[in-house]
């Protein structure tokens, strides 16, 4: 049902939904949030404790090798899948 109300001596009908308005968040100024957050990134960053430039270039080498063993293991496994099915159709 429809409730009925006075506005300016006049009676006004609403309807059943009522549109509640959102409150406003307590959020600081974008600007504000954006300069708290470099202040926090460069704070956190000069607690990181980075490796020697050797050590770095040790770890990387270990990681390309390995990457292309594993590719080249893949490669060897896949050509010799492929020739087996190969060999398994021709066996008609």
């Amino acid at each position: 049902m429809a409730d009925e109300k006075k506005v300016n001596g006049a009676e006004v009908k609403s309807a059943d939904k009522k549109v509640e308005k959102k409150p406003k968040s307590n959020k600081p100024p974008f600007a504000t949030r954006v300069k708290n957050f470099v202040k926090d990134y460069r704070s956190e960053m000069k607690k990181v404790v980075w490796s020697p430039k050797k050590e770095v270039i040790k770890n990387t080498g270990i990681v390309l090798v390995l990457a292309v063993g594993v590719g080249v293991a893949v490669g060897v496994l896949d050509l010799g899948l492929s020739e087996l099915i190969k060999l398994l159709g021709n066996i008609n």
